[in-house]
């Protein structure tokens, strides 16, 4: 964990840049997942009165849903991400942001009315924890086939597959609303802004550690100037179980 932090610290602007800059090296091919994310939590936004986002990151999700004017808490374990965000949402005096243990969430069992997680790490017992019995979580994560030329070339094994995810959640006590999967295409037609990727992406956890082993090994994939990544996301919408109602059924 600490490591983990250490990354998002040093990389937090280089994040930052590389995600407004999105789209001028890369060419995305095909893909409805952030659409849908954000349709969803439309949906469920006039019954939350409480919402928490977990990994935040640069606060994308509340520079997406800060207009709205619902109220919001946007945490990160990286207090340079949190300066970063509240930066980029000044604008907003409806959402709130605050550095935090995703393992171990400051706040009272059963406080809110829906939980946000996007590209974040996963704990669902304390989403769980916080999140008012039959109310609403909304997860948009890597899926099992993530990155996969990169997995292949350095023989990584693959991401949790949805059913895994989806089984999880049962584990967890929740019930599942609707779910889909997402695979696209990432055209980069610059290698160092592939690298910058790598950089600030879980793709290749100790990339920073061994980088020039890392771009000697990606530049002869590298061709003709092009290199094109599969991305898979999985969007799942699930609501906490009231256990005592099923109790009774």
């Amino acid at each position: 964990m600490i490591k983990d932090i250490e990354k998002y610290n040093k990389t937090a602007c280089d994040r930052d840049r590389f995600i407004k800059n999105m789209g001028i090296d890369i060419v995305v091919q095909g893909t409805k997942g952030n659409y849908l994310f954000l349709k969803t939590i439309h949906s469920l936004l006039v019954k939350a009165e409480s919402i928490l986002e977990i990994g935040t990151g640069t606060g994308t999700v509340p520079l997406w849903l800060g207009s709205l004017g619902r109220k919001m808490i946007c945490v990160d374990f990286s207090s340079n991400l949190i300066k970063i965000a509240k930066n980029n949402c000044r604008e907003f005096s409806n959402v709130k942001f605050k550095m935090a243990n995703l393992n171990n969430l400051p706040f009272n069992k059963e406080h809110f009315d829906l939980v946000i997680k996007r590209l974040a790490p996963d704990n669902f017992f304390e989403i769980n924890r916080v999140l008012k019995k039959e109310k609403d979580f909304v997860n948009f994560s890597d899926c099992e086939n993530d990155g996969l030329e990169i997995k292949k070339i350095f023989k990584f094994p693959k991401n949790r597959t949805a059913n895994s995810i989806k089984k999880e959640l049962l584990n967890h006590k929740f019930s599942i609303i609707f779910e889909k999967e997402f695979i696209y295409k990432e055209k980069y037609n610059d290698f160092g802004q592939f690298i910058k990727m790598l950089e600030i992406a879980p793709l290749i956890p100790d990339f920073l550690d061994k980088q020039c082993y890392y771009e000697k090994k990606l530049e002869t994939f590298f061709i003709n100037n092009n290199f094109v990544l599969t991305r898979h996301k999985h969007l799942i919408h699930a609501k906490k179980k009231d256990l005592k109602i099923l109790a009774y059924i």
